[in-house]
């Protein structure tokens, strides 16, 4: 299964605090340089142990399970004293593992990108809780004597984390994973677990996500993402508390102003859930400054004090009661504004329905007065079609009557032409050809008999 790789790196401390106020960087760097030399050989010694060891559990089928790191750390991390230099131990012999081995990472090219599987999740998941690089997981076992630098810490943790994996697993193509990429695969591995634990709280049966597919890598995965909940959890309360605190002794330094002596303004601000806390659970913590001798405080002073931290309590009782009457009216407010809410939208819904109604109606008035027009339009349509049927009648008969008299002018002029040549020629051939003569006037008569003449 592949991770989604982000080039951001998970869970960096935001703000490098060095709250080791009892050595000076002075005596931290003599003690450094006069055991170097002791140091370097006992590195190589414990390098040479280690590498025995995981070629031993290369060979075998399963993984030899074990925190490696102990061999180049042998002390628990809580009581680490110098964790850079420590830190500084593990970059070198993961170096010289990675040489040995000759492994390659992303940073030699993106051809050696490193994809997960389930045995190196799961060892990831075994180590990181185990170790626990995470903010406000500090308060580890024993608790050491003196305050640890948070950046520092998480850093070796993380050296820790990526040593013990690279000595636990045996690596397809020799491409192992960078911590950086260790930091995103445990992101998304906690943040898909978030998402199946969120469901199963709200009581969702069924599993939005899958992780790995094995049962023991998953059991793992959701005990990580349950560490680092409680860790969050427990950052966020320090900080809360911090924040409580500095607000106490404002709001005590405010009330007493000059009233009192200043000691009593600093003994107030140290509440007794400060004195009780221990020093590894609270590692953001800033330091307040006690005094060495204890004075006498003043009764009038002590009596004030007492005064005004009571009239607080006062206060911040009727403070919660406001708040409570105002929520209340909000509430009530709130509802009424619903309500108010719930009317315009069901009048806003009756509108909307006699607007529909209306617009039916103006629909069907419209379609009978097309229907009436159209009607209308039909009768003078066929009125005009009367019309002009009885003027095509009418100049029809006029035409015929013009071309009947035509017709009889032209009869009349060719009967008087005839005429004029019958009488011509029956003149001429009564005296010269009597025979044709008569043929021509029988020809006449039988035109009369038919009509043809008038």
């Amino acid at each position: 299964m592949d991770a989604t790789e982000e080039d951001e790196p998970y869970d960096r401390p935001t703000n490098d605090r060095t709250i080791d106020s009892v050595n000076s960087d002075s005596r931290m760097m003599e003690i450094e340089s006069a055991d170097s030399s002791q140091m370097e050989n006992s590195t190589t010694i414990l390098e040479q142990s280690s590498n025995t060891t995981a070629d031993k559990s290369r060979d075998g089928k399963q993984p030899y399970q074990q925190n490696y790191h102990k061999l180049i750390i042998p002390e628990e991390l809580s009581t680490v004293r110098f964790p850079k230099r420590a830190s500084a131990k593990l970059v070198q012999a993961i170096q010289q593992e990675i040489r040995k081995n000759d492994y390659k990472t992303s940073d030699d090219g993106k051809e050696f990108r490193f994809r997960w599987d389930n045995t190196a999740t799961y060892f990831l998941a075994k180590y990181c809780c185990e170790i626990g690089p995470f903010l406000g997981f500090e308060n580890l076992q024993p608790e050491p004597s003196f305050k640890l630098e948070t950046s520092t810490l998480i850093s070796l943790k993380w050296s820790c984390v990526l040593y013990n994996l690279l000595m636990s697993v045996k690596f397809k193509g020799n491409t192992v994973p960078t911590e950086l990429q260790l930091k995103t695969r445990v992101k998304y591995l906690v943040d898909n677990a978030n998402l199946k634990i969120l469901a199963v709280t709200n009581g969702d049966k069924r599993n939005p996500c899958t992780l790995t597919g094995d049962d023991k890598t998953d059991e793992l995965v959701n005990d990580l993402a349950r560490l680092k909940n409680a860790a969050d959890k427990r950052r966020t309360e320090i900080q809360t508390l911090v924040t409580q605190r500095q607000s106490n002794k404002r709001d005590v330094g405010s009330a007493l102003c000059n009233y009192a002596l200043p000691e009593v303004v600093q003994n107030a601000g140290s509440p007794e859930s400060e004195k009780s806390s221990p020093a590894t659970d609270d590692v953001n913590a800033i330091d307040v400054p006690t005094n060495a001798k204890r004075r006498r405080v003043n009764p009038a002073a002590a009596a004030l004090f007492t005064d005004l931290e009571n009239s607080i309590h006062v206060l911040r009782s009727e403070m919660q009661q406001d708040r409570s009457s105002l929520l209340e009216s909000l509430r009530t407010m709130l509802d009424g504004i619903k309500q108010g809410e719930q009317e315009k939208i069901a009048l806003e819904k009756e509108r909307i329905a006699l607007e529909k109604e209306k617009m039916a109606q103006n629909i069907a008035l419209e379609r009978e007065k097309i229907v009436q027009n159209m009607a209308l339009e039909r009768e003078k349509i066929a009125q005009n079609i009367a019309l002009e049927k009885e003027k095509i009648a009418q100049n029809t008969a006029l035409e015929r009557e013009k071309i009947a008299l035509e017709n009889g002018k032209i009869k009349s002029s060719q009967m008087a032409s005839m005429m004029t040549a019958y009488l011509q020629y029956n003149e001429k051939f009564e005296s010269s050809n009597p025979d044709l003569a008569k043929f021509i006037d029988d020809q006449w008569r039988s035109f009369q008999e038919k009509n043809i003449l008038p």
